[in-house]
């Protein structure tokens, strides 16, 4: 009960007001009395960032039999609220577990909802999005470069401002928008992100992320943003102003990380940026693709792996792990920290880049990588 007295009060000071609901839609949050007053606090603070339009209403496994007739409208919940709920016959593409402390896939839930409860029209928005692409992509196709290079944020990625990139079609990974002079050096034509919690997140590391990009915005005009669908609600309402240069794509049925985009604009169901975004993008430009920047775990590497200091946010970092613990739990387990690199880029990904190969595509890396797949493509003579 101490619990939901707490929301009680919370809510009829923070949220319930008839001036806070008056022109405000109502989202519905639901609890059980398992869960700790603390983790409900964080969680009701983060709904104001993915929802400022929208009110709260509270349900709770102690009146959830009320909503037998609105089964069929959403709930943000937390895990225990979300099991409860299961047994209780409720509809579970209805269901939105956002428990940081649980659920590891708890970012990637709140930006789901956000898609869901969009009023957007998403089929003229797609289409407004791949028309951007394909003009972007036969403007450049125009220069007639044999090559792409893309670049990632492993600690070479310094080196990267020694080198002349003119000769290829260039796309940047995420937060290579901290540092301009890096960014102004490889003049890159597309950027990527694809993190619910690194880029789209309520996180300082996002935040830092998007402030940064919103500069390079300002700065150069000749760059567009490639992110999948998911987090369209969110890109552009922080970067409405350049929605002519926003490229929001689905995720297909596919794995193929040579995927021509003009011809198939869907993302394969991969999860890392490297094949989700990265690789796709340059193998629709062109059959040759060089990599740097993408330096692998090194065994004495912490988390997923190194990133260059001056091309990432290592002190938000913390922040980052103490808002979605059960996504660093859950892919780099102190049992297995390699866990992930093992799923996103380990034997399947080879494969994939063999697939491609064996279709005619080249993947070459620059530089040495503690990653198999791509130090058996190194090649030192780059």
């Amino acid at each position: 009960m101490i619990i939901l007295n707490f929301l009680k009060t919370y809510f009829e000071q923070r949220f319930l007001s008839k001036s806070f609901l008056k022109n405000k839609k109502v989202i519905r949050f639901g609890i059980t009395d398992k869960d700790e007053e603390d983790k409900v606090s964080v969680l009701i603070n983060r709904v104001p960032f993915y929802f400022p339009s929208y009110g709260i209403d509270v349900v709770t496994d102690k009146n959830f039999i009320n909503l037998s007739g609105e089964k069929n409208l959403p709930i943000i919940c937390t895990d225990s609220f979300f099991n409860f709920a299961l047994n209780a016959g409720f509809d579970r593409d209805m269901l939105f577990n956002v428990d940081h402390e649980s659920n590891p896939v708890d970012g990637w839930e709140w930006n789901h909802l956000l898609m869901v409860l969009t009023s957007e029209d998403k089929k003229n928005r797609l289409m407004h999005s791949k028309s951007i692409f394909r003009k972007k992509c036969r403007e450049l196709m125009r220069n007639k470069l044999n090559r792409s290079y893309i670049f990632g944020t492993g600690p070479s990625l310094s080196d990267a401002i020694g080198m002349n990139w003119n000769d290829g079609y260039r796309i940047v990974a995420n937060t290579i928008v901290k540092d301009p002079i890096l960014w102004k050096h490889i003049s890159p034509h597309i950027l990527v992100a694809g993190d619910a919690i690194y880029h789209f997140g309520n996180t300082l590391y996002a935040e830092s992320f998007r402030n940064d990009l919103r500069s390079r915005f300002k700065e150069d005009p000749n760059f567009i943003f490639v992110y999948p669908y998911d987090y369209d609600v969110i890109a552009c309402r922080e970067f409405g102003q350049y929605i002519d240069r926003l490229v929001p794509i689905p995720l297909g049925g596919h794995n193929m990380i040579n995927v021509n985009l003009l011809s198939n604009f869907q993302l394969p169901l991969l999860g890392n940026v490297l094949p989700l975004l990265l690789l796709p993008v340059a193998s629709t430009l062109s059959k040759e693709v060089y990599l740097w920047g993408f330096d692998g775990r090194n065994p004495k590497d912490k988390l997923f792996w190194s990133n260059s200091k001056k091309h990432s946010y290592g002190e938000l970092m913390i922040d980052l792990q103490k808002k979605h613990p059960a996504f660093f739990a859950n892919n780099v387990p102190v049992n297995d920290p390699l866990k992930y690199v093992k799923e996103t880029l380990g034997e399947k990904f080879d494969l994939l880049l063999s697939n491609a190969e064996n279709s005619g595509w080249k993947y070459i890396m620059m530089h040495k990588s503690w990653t198999p797949a791509l130090q058996e493509r190194f090649k030192s003579s780059c």
